[in-house]
């Protein structure tokens, strides 16, 4: 957006900022961990990511509200949220046969299993890794932001725990059917101090802007 028209890269980059195409490039990088031969898990793929990339959004956009001094660090923070998912389905797609394999075909099964064990698993791979602390622990607590034990550790958690359901409320969601949620009323939003009136322009950016953004990325 602006006045002039913008037609050369450098006067695109000028617009845009180094924050904001370093996190298009980090999208656009990490985009390739999204990605499975697998037909039976390929969709599944595809929602994670869609997911993923708008909750990064989103915890950038909160970071911003916030006045963070990092809102970039946030973007990646919700960009590997889910990791650990990922590396499940990587997991079940490789394996042939057996109990593992055998969730290709158990898609309520498979569910369970993301979502009882993706946290742990993610928090390794950041870990292995070498990230910084705060993505161990955004990756570990966002799925239950009150249970952090250190005061230190919370507000980043609940920033993209929050970030993660403005995402799902969207649509962005892992799951085919649409997820209602109570924004305002989820523990993060109350412990950031957020408002109903922040949350709905966040909503509405999101819904407006995003479908189109992520066609380009696929």
């Amino acid at each position: 957006g602006g006045l002039q028209r913008i037609a050369e890269l450098d006067a695109a980059c000028t617009r845009l900022g180094m924050r904001t195409i370093a996190n298009i490039v980090q999208t656009a990088a990490n985009g390739r961990l999204f990605q499975t031969n697998d037909p039976n898990l390929l969709d599944m793929m595809k929602r994670l990511w869609r997911h993923s990339v708008v909750t990064a959004y989103c915890a950038n956009e909160i970071a911003v509200m916030l006045c963070e001094p990092r809102p970039d660090a946030f973007y990646l923070a919700g960009l590997f949220h889910d990791i650990g998912k990922i590396a499940l389905l990587e997991i079940v797609s490789g394996a042939k046969d057996g109990p593992v394999g055998e969730l290709r075909g158990s898609p309520g099964l498979l569910e369970d299993v993301l979502t009882n064990f993706h946290c742990m698993v993610g928090m390794h791979v950041v870990q292995k890794w070498a990230l910084p602390n705060e993505f161990r622990l955004t990756t570990y607590f966002h799925d239950r932001a009150a249970s952090v034990p250190v005061e230190s550790w919370s507000r980043p958690v609940h920033i993209v725990s929050l970030a993660n359901l403005v995402a799902k409320a969207c649509g962005f969601s892992m799951k085919e059917e649409e997820e209602r949620f109570s924004l305002l009323g989820h523990p993060s939003a109350g412990y950031l101090n957020m408002t109903d009136i922040k949350l709905a322009n966040l909503r509405v950016t999101v819904e407006e802007k995003f479908e189109s953004l992520l066609e380009s990325f696929e």
